[in-house]
């Protein structure tokens, strides 16, 4: 799903490494608070202050596994995003969702029958029919696909500005 400038962020999905060819492997599957038994992964990324939001859970690597991110919990990481954006720092977030594509695709499809991932490609999923599923999905759909997210990380980039935009601001 391309970026926007709405909703600041662009995701791509892709097979569990893990799911797709041997089996199950990874956290126990409960929303998105696990990769076992999902057969795709949605990788988000986006600015930090907005896709913070919809993250609903958070990776520990303390424990590695997915726990629930608390409303303390976000608003410590947002305090920090504020302090390293002040650098200045262009802060970026990003998060995963572990899904079932036929899940994905009768969910926030706005046809009725898109849901099931019908004949083609030798994958399981539909093959090439996965592609043209989701490309039926509204625009206006892909800030819902991109919810309950486990948020991974967020990392800092130096983004300086650009000689022209001095020019166009003076």
């Amino acid at each position: 799903m391309e970026f926007d400038r709405d909703r600041k962020s662009m995701s791509v999905l892709i097979n569990n490494p893990y799911t797709s060819s041997s089996g199950s492997s990874g956290s126990s599957s409960s929303g998105s608070g696990g990769g076992g038994g999902s057969d795709t992964i949605l990788l988000v990324k986006g600015a930090a202050e907005l896709l913070l939001h919809r993250c609903t859970y958070y990776h520990s690597t303390t424990t590695n596994t997915i726990l629930p991110l608390l409303p303390q919990h976000r608003a410590q990481i947002l305090s920090r995003v504020q302090e390293l954006a002040g650098l200045p720092l262009r802060m970026i977030c990003c998060g995963v969702k572990y899904s079932d594509v036929n899940m994905l695709l009768s969910k926030y499809s706005s046809g009725s029958g898109s849901g099931s991932s019908g004949g083609g490609g030798g994958d399981g999923n539909g093959g090439d029919d996965i592609i043209s599923l989701f490309q039926k999905i509204p625009s206006s759909q892909y800030i819902n696909m991109e919810s309950e997210l486990v948020l991974v990380g967020v990392c800092g980039i130096v983004d300086p500005l650009r000689v022209e935009v001095k020019v166009s601001v003076v």
